[in-house]
């Protein structure tokens, strides 16, 4: 298998996984829009209305998590990749290299990703508390 066509198939592997999850969000949105107004319209009280502060929270929260998971399948195309170049090196030191730095290089992404994303949850708490303290 050439590096071309690895790199396709980790390509389409990696889009295939990140776009599936927008269809089964959309199922899922639909279904709860449609429980919400049936208990609604039974009385349970269902109030779908947002502020403008809390539903741009929201939308920002949606963006946040769609691109952690798509940082999370790109580490695992990286990590998928670098192993398959550190086998087939058959002791080659160049390729070996090459694994390593690329294996090095998505951890490190990958930790910057999740320090990120703590910053980012710990700010937006503070404000979401800020916002609600009368």
């Amino acid at each position: 298998m050439s590096k071309t066509s690895v790199k396709r198939l980790i390509g389409t592997i990696a889009a295939t996984a990140a776009l599936a999850p927008y269809a089964a969000l959309a199922q899922f949105n639909g279904a709860m829009d449609k429980l919400k107004s049936t208990a609604g319209s039974a009385g349970a009280g269902y109030d779908t209305s947002q502020d403008a502060s809390t539903l741009l929270l929201t939308q920002i929260g949606l963006i946040i998590k769609v691109a952690i998971a798509l940082t999370g399948v790109i580490f695992l195309g990286l990590t998928i990749y670098a192993g398959y170049t550190w086998m087939t090196a058959q002791g080659e030191e160049k390729k070996i290299k090459e694994a390593t730095g690329t294996l090095k290089a998505a951890i490190i992404g990958l930790v910057i990703v999740a320090l990120a994303y703590g910053i980012t949850a710990f700010v937006f708490n503070k404000l979401g508390a800020a916002s609600t303290t009368p």
